[in-house]
């Protein structure tokens, strides 16, 4: 792309932001089909201009600069001008099947959306499942259906329990699993700890690993870590937990039984891919969230030491995990 392309996207991509900011799908989708109009590919609209103002939306959330309900709105703003774009390529009668969802417990629908419209762009028969596809239905609708892939969406690393269940489910019906989003971790390593037949770091990748790749199911399920012990018994007991460490808290503030609950769920993933390392890198992004959204300083160090304490008996090694 040359530079005045770049520039030009750039200006594009600054209006459709604003008018998604401001609530206005229609008139991001008029700026975006005369892009088109002129002769810009559609990925390139896709994905440098309607995902990268979605990206920017979240950003401002992390630092503090836009409230939960602000991003709320200008994603679902986001959502219909998908739709529409979805909308725009027909259902071809025949042709390679996929099915793309988010995983079991994901509410962030539009990783998953975006790949959808990609995918239907290139002329694949798409069925867009939406987000927290509960595992059992989504086994009988694989099933069911039998296509020939499951394209799977994990937005953050807490969710890779939902990924699994999902991904099980996927292999019970026979069908190969490709996986995206940054929940699967940096070179998507906890992908792999969870079953997935592949990865990809983009939508862009789709198209080339469906077209090459030669999926073992049974291998890849082989590759599946034994769950931990105390996993079953961190989930059955979950909300005791959580109540638990809040008492070990000194005046705990608004919404700390969210940010616990985060944290608890993060150190379940650590323990479901065997990883250490995958608790320290959401513990990074969680202390920069807290410091942006107002919490003390020392927050998170708190809510580790109450962790610790609360686990101390039922889960001794999930106790480690959090202790300072």
């Amino acid at each position: 792309m040359s530079e005045g392309s770049a520039r030009a996207i750039e200006s594009v991509r600054l209006a459709v932001t604003t008018a998604l900011i401001e609530g206005d799908p229609g008139s991001a989708f008029l700026i975006v089909r005369d892009l088109m109009e002129q002769g810009v590919p559609f990925d390139v609209v896709l994905f440098d201009v309607v995902a990268a103002a979605h990206a920017d939306f979240g950003t401002r959330w992390q630092k503090g600069d836009y409230r939960i309900a602000d991003e709320h709105a200008a994603s679902g703003a986001v959502e219909t001008l998908l739709a529409s774009l979805a909308g725009s390529f027909d259902l071809p009668e025949e042709g390679y099947e996929l099915v793309v969802a988010a995983a079991e417990g994901d509410y962030h629908s539009l990783p998953a959306r975006l790949t959808s419209a990609y995918l239907l762009s290139l002329g694949y028969r798409v069925r867009y499942l939406g987000s927290n596809m509960e595992a059992v239905d989504l086994a009988g609708y694989l099933a069911d259906e039998a296509p020939q892939t499951l394209i799977l969406s994990c937005a953050l690393p807490t969710l890779l329990p939902g990924a699994r269940a999902s991904i099980r489910a996927s292999h019970d019906a026979g069908v190969p699993v490709l996986a995206g989003g940054h929940g699967f971790g940096p070179d998507g390593v906890w992908a792999y700890a969870v079953g997935a037949d592949a990865w990809v770091a983009s939508p862009r990748e789709v198209d080339g690993v469906l077209t090459s790749w030669e999926p073992d199911i049974e291998t890849s399920e082989l590759m599946v870590p034994a769950p931990a012990p105390e996993l079953s018994s961190i989930e059955a007991h979950r909300p005791e937990i959580l109540t638990s460490a809040i008492g070990h808290l000194n005046d705990p503030p608004r919404r700390i039984r969210e940010e616990l609950d985060l944290l608890l769920a993060a150190g379940q993933a650590a323990m479901l891919v065997d990883d250490p390392t995958l608790l320290s890198r959401f513990e990074a992004w969680q202390d920069s969230l807290l410091s942006a959204h107002g919490f003390a300083d020392g927050t998170l160090m708190e809510l580790r030491r109450a962790l610790s304490s609360s686990l101390q008996e039922l889960a001794p090694t999930a106790a480690r995990l959090f202790n300072p």
